[in-house]
């Protein structure tokens, strides 16, 4: 599954640099109620990710990758930007066991990938 990942990660890549710096994210105030709205599978903001108090929360998006319907949300730590995607887990192809975080690299950027809940979570870097 390593190459499934890595091409997921490749595509999770891509959109990271094609969107976020052409700023085509929603501004959002109330972040919870979106996720709400724009999800059929209870999307959450992952505890291990919300509680870092150095990422500065700047919009979201939704989007497919992968024919995966994905919540792109974007953050900004010093000046950079960090994308969180939300996926339902059964549209994701490479197998990810619950709650092991898997990393790869694409194109200079890390990837963090973990499935929890039915919902698998990438951290591009």
């Amino acid at each position: 599954d390593y190459s499934a990942r890595n091409d997921f990660g490749k595509s999770l890549v891509h959109d990271h640099i094609g969107h976020n710096y052409n700023h085509d994210l929603e501004n959002i105030d109330d972040l919870d109620q979106w996720l709400v709205g724009h999800s059929s599978f209870g999307a959450q903001v992952p505890g291990k990710f919300a509680a870092k108090p150095d990422y500065r929360f700047i919009g979201a998006r939704v989007c497919v990758i992968d024919n995966c319907t994905t919540l792109h949300l974007v953050y900004r730590k010093g000046n950079g930007l960090v994308s969180l995607y939300i996926i339902d887990a059964e549209q994701v192809k490479p197998e990810l066991k619950e709650n092991k975080t898997y990393t790869v690299t694409n194109n200079g950027y890390k990837i963090q990938m973990w499935k929890m809940q039915q919902q698998v979570y990438a951290v591009i870097i």
